[in-house]
């Protein structure tokens, strides 16, 4: 329901300019430097199966759910552009969650400003670059915004 909202709205043009500028901006010299410490740090402990990626999860200080899909990411490449598509797809879903949140609180204007700010928005582009869970922690957070008010509005179990 949520996607075909979406789907619906981008078709209307009145996202689609801030999506290719937010997705632009994230690609623009995304590549330009190799991986640093803390992106080595998510592959830091290769693992051959499942259980062992959960035991290495208790060894590090990193939030496991992001450990879970860049293991998950990486068994399809192992390159340093591949393996930064993941933050980029949080980074942009990040820019339309963020819409569909403000235009549900306030208005359709204010979700596309708030989408635009993002979208230009330094530190969201660095981190949506970056193989590090700052996007995807973004992303959820907003998913976390947008389904607690329609589940308190709505009271319905089902958006619980």
């Amino acid at each position: 329901m949520l996607l075909k909202a979406i789907f619906k709205k981008i078709a209307e043009n009145k996202l689609a300019p801030i999506l290719i500028l937010g997705a632009g901006l994230r690609l623009y010299k995304w590549n330009n430097y190799g991986f640093w410490y803390d992106e080595v740090s998510w592959l830091a402990w290769p693992t051959d199966n499942l259980f062992g990626l959960l035991i290495d999860t208790l060894r590090i200080a990193k939030p496991p759910l992001f450990r879970l899909l860049v293991y998950l990411w990486s068994s399809l490449g192992k390159g340093e552009s591949f393996l930064r598509l993941l933050p980029f797809a949080f980074g942009v879903a990040a820019i339309i969650i963020i819409y569909k949140t403000g235009s549900l609180l306030f208005d359709r204007k204010s979700g596309l400003l708030a989408a635009l700010l993002l979208a230009v928005s330094p530190f969201h582009i660095h981190y949506s670059q970056e193989l590090t869970n700052y996007a995807l922690a973004t992303l959820l957070s907003l998913l976390s915004v947008y389904y607690l008010y329609l589940s308190l509005r709505d009271n319905s179990l089902s958006r619980w």
